[in-house]
């Protein structure tokens, strides 16, 4: 049981670090209206550090996909109305390589 628990470990810490980032970033949206990506980067990172490339993966597409949802017009949507929607998701995974 040990053994799981470890191996779980690091997907729970990049789940963590999403969902911390993705409430700040709601909390906070007035004051991060330039950049909303900026605690997401952050998520990002920290999965990677303490998991490796596979938890910074997970956290990366999570990011995605909350930023998608939550922040990009039509909000509440993952659709992708505008090409110019995708360059911020882009930008994001050429960060991880």
């Amino acid at each position: 049981m040990k053994g799981t628990r470890s191996l779980l470990a690091p997907y729970a810490v990049a789940l963590l670090a999403v969902g911390s980032g993705l409430l700040l970033t709601l909390l906070l949206q007035p004051l991060l209206k330039p950049s909303i990506f900026l605690l997401f980067f952050a998520a990002v990172a920290i999965s990677a550090w303490y998991g490796g490339m596979e938890a910074g993966l997970l956290a990366t597409a999570l990011s995605t996909l909350a930023v998608s949802y939550f922040f990009l017009e039509p909000v509440f949507s993952l659709l992708v109305v505008s090409l110019d929607n995708i360059l911020p998701a882009i930008l994001i995974l050429k960060k991880i390589r």
